[in-house]
């Protein structure tokens, strides 16, 4: 997916000179499409994300229109000081290109996880916060909103995702969509999506369960609100995503029903406290670790589904 945002940034670079590319000695094997054509817009500033968010500002208050690539762990939390008191506070339009969002770079450990950056990004609530669930979305995306006023963080995945089940225009236009028809709802992201599907589609061929599911691409309570409001009824919300389970879309989901008068019960899944022991792994190895792979997510939506149950530990 990093690859695929590179690839259309440097198209729309072709149109537009404002655009430059900031990296801190990161990304290597893929910002080379941008460099290549635009050397003379592209900056590897070391290993300083705070320094190269500040540059961005100084770029941005003259006009530009910067992009700054690195870890999503890095960007969110190793600089957010330097992005709150200088694009956020002064409304500048600086991108932040955060690849590796959850524990897409999980094999490194500890550090190298982002799962508290959704909650701090959209804290202020003067960033746009973007996770696209395919490539193809998130070009769309890119081309729809790169020249939008003010700071925006783009969460990727590190690998190319590609599902015909997604749809592309209705993602990336208006920021969500759902899929199915009936039954209890899973709300996602990101490449969690995919995930949601090959869960809904298992339990119904295995179980005859029906689900259905919302997939956001614009993480901002307005946008889940129009999302949650095309529910068909449903007993229980189930939220998913690869980030901590407090302050992502679970927080957004919580925040939006506790305005309506009645609601479904609301579960919220994410990555626990169990992440935070033991060894780094694999995406996959850490998120099943945490009871996300498909599996296990099976085996909880039948508890959550079941009738008269009561909402499992």
């Amino acid at each position: 997916m990093r690859a695929d945002f590179i690839d259309t940034l440097a198209e729309l670079a072709q149109s537009d000179p404002r655009i430059v590319l900031l990296t801190a000695d990161l990304g290597f094997t893929v910002v080379e499409t941008f460099a290549d054509r635009y050397p003379d817009r592209y900056f590897n500033v070391g290993v300083a994300e705070t320094n190269m968010i500040a540059l961005a500002t100084g770029l941005a208050s003259e006009g530009m229109v910067p992009f700054c690539y690195s870890i999503a762990a890095f960007l969110s939390m190793r600089c957010f000081e330097a992005f709150r008191d200088g694009p956020v506070l002064h409304g500048l339009p600086v991108r932040l290109i955060a690849v590796g969002g959850g524990v897409g770079y999980g094999v490194s450990g500890i550090t190298h996880y982002a799962i508290e950056d959704i909650a701090l990004m959209r804290s202020s609530g003067r960033v746009a916060v973007y996770a696209p669930s395919t490539s193809a979305v998130c070009a769309k995306v890119l081309q729809s909103t790169y020249s939008s006023p003010g700071p925006i963080y783009y969460r990727l995945s590190k690998d190319a995702v590609v599902d015909a089940r997604l749809p592309v225009d209705e993602l990336a236009d208006v920021g969500y969509c759902r899929l199915g028809t009936g039954g209890l709802a899973l709300v996602t992201y990101g490449a969690m999506a995919s995930t949601a599907l090959n869960v809904a589609e298992s339990l119904h061929n295995s179980f005859g369960m029906t689900l259905q599911c919302i997939v956001v691409t614009h993480l901002d309570n307005e946008v889940v609100r129009l999302a949650l409001s095309t529910l068909t009824t449903c007993s229980d919300i189930v939220t998913l995503e690869d980030h901590s389970a407090s302050g992502g879309i679970g927080s957004m989901t919580a925040e939006v029903l506790a305005g309506e008068p009645a609601h479904p019960r609301l579960h919220r899944l994410g990555l626990g406290g169990d992440v935070w022991g033991g060894l780094g792994g694999s995406e996959g190895r850490l998120l099943a670790r945490s009871g996300l792979g498909e599996d296990a997510l099976c085996k909880r939506l039948r508890c959550i589904g079941s009738e008269g149950s009561t909402p499992c530990s």
